[in-house]
C-alpha cells in the first residue's frame, strides 16, 4: 500500500553518489523520502535498524494494551492520551485502534518482517552483537 500511495521512505546504499541520483527519479515514484546513507550495504543495514525499532514497538504496543485491559482502563482513552505524549508513534496512532477492532488485515506481511528479522539477527551474530529485543 505504502509503494503504490508513494509513501514509503527508502534507505540506499552505493559507492558512487551519481549512481543513486540516477535512480532518484525512479526513487520518487514511490517514496516520499530516499536518501544515500553510505557505501553498499548501508541502506540494507539502515532497513534492519528500522525492522529492529517496528518489532520493539509493536509488541510494546501489544503489551501495553494487554496490561490496560487487564486493569480495567478504556483502552481507547488510552490510545488517546498516549499518543499525544512521549509513547505516541505511527504505530500506536494507526495500529494502536486497529488492535482493540480486532481488524488485524495486511499492512505489512508478516512473514516479509519475519525475513527481514532473520537477515538482522545473522548480521548481529556477525558483528558479535546480541539484540534480546529483535
Amino acid at each position: 500500500m505504502g509503494a503504490a500511495q508513494g509513501q514509503l521512505v527508502t534507505m540506499c546504499g552505493a559507492d558512487n553518489k551519481n549512481h543513486y541520483l540516477d535512480i532518484a527519479p525512479l526513487l520518487d515514484c514511490y517514496s516520499r523520502e530516499h536518501q544515500i546513507l553510505g557505501g553498499p550495504g548501508a541502506g540494507q543495514y539502515t532497513k534492519m535498524a528500522n525492522q529492529i525499532m517496528i518489532g520493539t514497538q509493536q509488541t510494546g504496543i501489544v503489551e501495553a494494551l494487554i496490561f490496560g485491559h487487564k486493569a480495567g482502563l478504556n483502552l481507547d482513552q488510552m490510545i488517546k492520551i498516549l499518543k499525544g505524549g512521549g509513547a505516541g508513534s505511527f504505530w500506536l496512532e494507526n495500529f494502536g485502534p486497529r488492535m482493540l477492532k480486532r481488524d488485524f488485515g495486511p499492512g505489512f506481511y508478516v512473514e516479509h518482517f519475519v525475513k527481514d528479522l532473520k537477515i538482522v539477527m545473522e548480521e548481529s551474530e556477525a558483528m558479535g552483537l546480541k539484540l534480546p529485543n529483535a
